[in-house]
């Protein structure tokens, strides 16, 4: 029996759409093939992984043919000998690395980023022909939210169509808009809250022969709660799903049906949330933009090897200047830096997170002296170390110099005109036109990593063997 009058909720009309393993489907349009049928990966080669690297996205295909998973490690792929010995060869030569085993009918490409980020921009602005900018929130770079609400009636007017199969028509023509434009297969889940929406994209409409699945809330109880495992629902993971299977909480059923008071006290304002969102219930409105109350900056790296200390001090110097450098792009100055060191596998410590309240500051030598302060205090002295992040938060907005009464203001006033004529030729040149000179020792990664975006490759590695094909 419903927990919910759901008689006296708003019901929207809102798409969840997913572009049908994006990274894969954008180098098989490049390419021009069959995101569908072709057997593709798409594969970093990060130094810090074994050959080939790991998975990123795979094509429907590659995963049914070949059984493969996102984050599978190169090495566990399938290959043939004579591609393996053409592999061999190119590394030896230090050439462009071959792409399709032809034997096996298989592809292993490389990732590039801002390839990625141009065809999702679009993507959305196909959606900008559908409804209103304001209506429309990019979830992930492969999915987009969309409120119809506003404009279903205008591409199907009339009463002789339900709602329900106007939204409907309306999906088809979305997808095969984007399909005859861009080349893309996308699912949709349409629902009358973003909740289901979201429930009906993940758990039917991608297993459908239409890519299309409509909830609503009348399927709540024979669909929603029909969910299983406990982590094919959203936002529930391994970790949250054996805190509740040891309340008793086997089943979205279950979920649903449990004591909203008890979820409340254990898990706070999320246990609501959950029981809310497993009867169905989402009140979020895609046009009432979230204003975050604070606001911060990260960056984090899995080094390419195990680095001692003494290593390590450039990469801390590194990553701190460069995040720090983002702050000042935003005009900022920040009153809190936060420091992540991860240490290898082989240790038998994890690492340490610590952060440090500072006067609001921008300036890269202020900074270092807090991160190093931070590492020299938590470090263990030993330990090798793999994985760092740093982030800078509570952030202020203006543009006066607050001086330390206790270095000299001739220094600070020409640290700060240094930062800032540093930035302008990077802004200008690019990143790698100025930078410190231990950066190209074999343990600096800035340089490496200039080009890439979100940790991968984002240039056009492997694209002039795809327009020799084409031409």
């Amino acid at each position: 029996m419903a927990n919910f009058d759901y008689s006296k909720e708003k019901i929207q009309d809102i798409f969840m759409i997913d572009v049908k393993s994006f990274y894969a489907s954008c180098e098989c349009v490049i390419r021009g093939l069959d995101p569908l049928t072709t057997r593709l990966v798409v594969l970093s080669r990060a130094e810090n992984t074994s050959r080939g690297g790991l998975v990123l996205a795979a094509s429907p295909a590659a995963k049914k043919d070949f059984g493969v998973t996102n984050v599978m490690r190169g090495r566990d792929l399938p290959m043939s000998p004579k591609f393996r010995k053409e592999l061999t060869i190119a590394e030896a030569k230090k050439e462009i690395l071959p792409v399709y085993d032809d034997v096996l009918n298989f592809y292993r490409v490389p990732p590039r980023m801002r390839y990625y980020i141009e065809e999702n921009k679009k993507i959305n602005y196909i959606f900008k022909d559908f409804t209103s900018p304001i209506d429309m929130h990019p979830y992930s770079i492969d999915e987009t939210i969309l409120d119809v609400s506003a404009s279903l009636n205008y591409f199907y007017p009339g009463d002789k169509l339900t709602r329900y199969q106007k939204r409907d028509l309306l999906a088809r023509d979305i997808q095969i808009e984007i399909y005859n434009k861009l080349g893309f297969y996308v699912t949709v889940g349409i629902g009358d809250n973003v909740i289901l929406a979201k429930l009906a994209m993940d758990n039917e409409a991608k297993h459908n022969r239409t890519m299309r699945a409509q909830w609503t809330y009348a399927d709540v109880e024979a669909k929603v709660w029909a969910i299983k495992p406990l982590t094919d629902f959203w936002s529930i993971g391994s970790r949250m799903s054996k805190r509740f299977e040891a309340m008793g909480i086997l089943s979205i059923r279950d979920l649903a049906n449990y004591d909203f008071h008890k979820l409340h006290q254990k898990f706070g304002i999320v246990g609501l949330e959950y029981y809310h969102h497993a009867n169905g219930i989402d009140r979020t409105v895609v046009s009432h933009k979230y204003q975050p109350k604070s606001n911060s900056l990260s960056n984090n790296q899995v080094l390419p090897k195990d680095y001692n200390a003494k290593e390590f001090m450039l990469i801390l110097r590194e990553q701190v200047a460069q995040t720090i450098s983002r702050v000042r792009k935003r005009g900022a100055k920040a009153a809190v830096i936060h420091l992540y060191v991860g240490y290898a596998m082989s240790e038998s410590e994890k690492g340490f997170s610590r952060q440090l309240k500072m006067a609001p500051t921008n300036s890269t030598a202020i900074v270092i002296k807090a991160a190093e302060s931070i590492f020299n205090k938590f470090y263990n002295g030993h330990s090798k170390i793999r994985h760092i992040g740093v982030s800078f938060g509570h952030f202020t907005f203006n543009d006066e110099l607050q001086l330390d009464l206790f270095s000299d203001p001739r220094n600070q006033i020409k640290d700060e005109k240094l930062d800032r004529a540093v930035d302008e030729i990077r802004l200008k040149y690019g990143f790698t036109s100025i930078f410190k000179a231990a950066s190209l020792s074999d343990y600096g990664t800035s340089l490496n990593r200039a080009n890439s975006v979100g940790g991968h490759a984002g240039g056009t590695d492997g694209l002039e063997v795809i327009q020799k094909r084409l031409e």
